[in-house]
C-alpha cells in the first residue's frame, strides 16, 4: 500500500510528485487514492489526514483545509479549518495552526 513502510507505519511521501522546484503547490485532490476533492495532508505530530482544501494562496505554497477526519493525539479535529504549509515537494503538506476563518487578503484565493 502506498505511503506505508514494510513495517507497517505511515510514511507521509508523496510518490507521484516529482521532486522539481517548480511543483511546489497545494493543488485539490492531492492524494494516494486519486478521489478528486479529497486532499492529503499531515498533522504536527506525523499523522496522516484527509480534508477538503477551500482556499489557497496564489502561489500556492500555504492552503486552507476543512478536515474530515480527526487525529487520535488530538491535534486536529473533525471539521476544523487548519492551515497547512508545503515544506518539501516530496512530503504531503503539514498543519502550521487552526484558524476560525480564511484570512481576508489579497494574497488567498478561495477554491470553488
Amino acid at each position: 500500500m502506498k505511503g506505508f513502510t514494510k513495517k507497517g507505519k505511515f510514511h507521509p511521501i508523496r510518490n507521484k510528485r516529482s521532486p522539481s522546484k517548480t511543483r511546489r503547490k497545494i493543488n485539490v485532490g492531492d492524494n494516494p487514492e486519486g478521489k478528486a476533492n479529497i486532499n492529503k495532508f499531515i498533522a504536527k505530530k506525523g499523522e496522516g489526514l484527509r480534508g477538503t482544501l477551500v482556499a489557497r494562496t496564489t502561489n500556492g505554497k500555504r492552503g486552507i483545509i476543512l478536515a474530515k477526519n480527526s487525529t487520535f493525539a488530538g491535534d486536529v479535529k473533525w471539521g476544523r479549518l487548519y492551515e497547512v504549509v508545503e515544506k518539501s515537494p516530496k512530503q504531503y503538506p503539514e498543519v502550521k495552526r487552526e484558524v476560525k476563518k480564511i484570512p481576508d487578503t489579497k494574497d488567498w484565493k478561495l477554491i470553488v
